[in-house]
């Protein structure tokens, strides 16, 4: 990015501030459509450390984008795992926007880091960025845009997920059953978010119904919601009985490897285990 481009960016992100509470703004590490990620440096004297301040874009009135940015917050203060970057801190700026500060991962997408690494490092650092994903699940938060942009790996290789500005909290019925705004970066969502939530019945049909009456229609909420409720634990088992046939087809690959790695003229056989893998 030229420097002309970068400071445009960041006028048009952060405005005037150069500071959010302590923390004073060095430079921008990435920008999005609804705000901006910035270099930052703690200057009250009290610690020296730098950090990663997510700011919410000047002008971003759209009460749903203020919404989302406010759950991201509560979102990441509820997770604490090595796989995820830490939220450190938190705040509203002078012009009253809110912020977020994080760790600073200084390291690059988990595509970039893997290309070096042999089939068993590969999937060691897969496993990590599992473990991570499903102690978010088990906060029954679902990140919604896992991409390598979004898997930042440092320099002791450890993997940090990143971004969980679009994830989505299932706490309530409505969690389970709404129709929300669909935000995905198509390259890399799932075939469910690709073809969307199946909409429910209107709750005009039901009302409509000549035999339903109030009680009736109590019943087939709740039996809604056992459903909904249903189909996120059977999905949420999926999920788990998957991770562990990765972990054990990943331990037989590094039987099989190891085992290869010691006869002559196996760099064949070896390609074929990591075209399969």
């Amino acid at each position: 990015m030229s420097q002309a481009s970068e400071e445009a960016l960041t006028s048009d992100n952060a405005g005037e501030l150069s500071y959010c509470g302590p923390y004073r703004l060095v430079r921008l590490l990435g920008s999005g459509g609804m705000g901006a990620v910035y270099l930052g440096e703690r200057t009250d004297g009290e610690i020296q450390q730098q950090v990663a301040v997510k700011l919410l874009r000047a002008g971003a009135d759209r009460p749903a984008w203020r919404d989302r940015f406010l759950r991201e917050r509560q979102l990441l203060a509820d997770l604490n795992h090595p796989s995820i970057a830490r939220l450190l801190d938190a705040g509203h700026t002078s012009d009253g926007r809110p912020y977020l500060v994080m760790e600073y991962v200084d390291g690059v997408p988990i595509d970039t880091y893997a290309a070096d690494l042999d089939l068993r490092q590969q999937l060691l650092l897969f496993l990590r960025v599992c473990d991570g994903v499903s102690h978010a699940h088990r906060h029954l938060i679902i990140h919604r845009d896992v991409k390598p942009s979004n898997i930042l790996v440092d320099a002791s290789g450890q993997p940090k997920l990143l971004d969980f500005g679009i994830a989505k909290l299932l706490t309530t019925a409505e969690d389970l059953t709404q129709t929300v705004e669909r935000l995905l970066t198509p390259y890399y969502a799932s075939p469910e978010q690709l073809r969307g939530r199946v909409r429910p019945r209107p709750p005009t049909s039901t009302r409509s119904a000549p035999s339903c009456t109030n009680s009736s229609a109590g019943a087939l909420a709740v039996t809604a919601l056992a459903v909904g409720f249903g189909v996120a634990n059977h999905q949420r088992a999926i999920a788990q009985r998957r991770f562990n046939e990765v972990r054990q087809l990943s331990n037989k690959l590094f039987d099989i490897d190891a085992r290869v790695r010691r006869l002559p003229g196996t760099a064949d056989t070896r390609q074929l285990i990591v075209d399969t893998s």
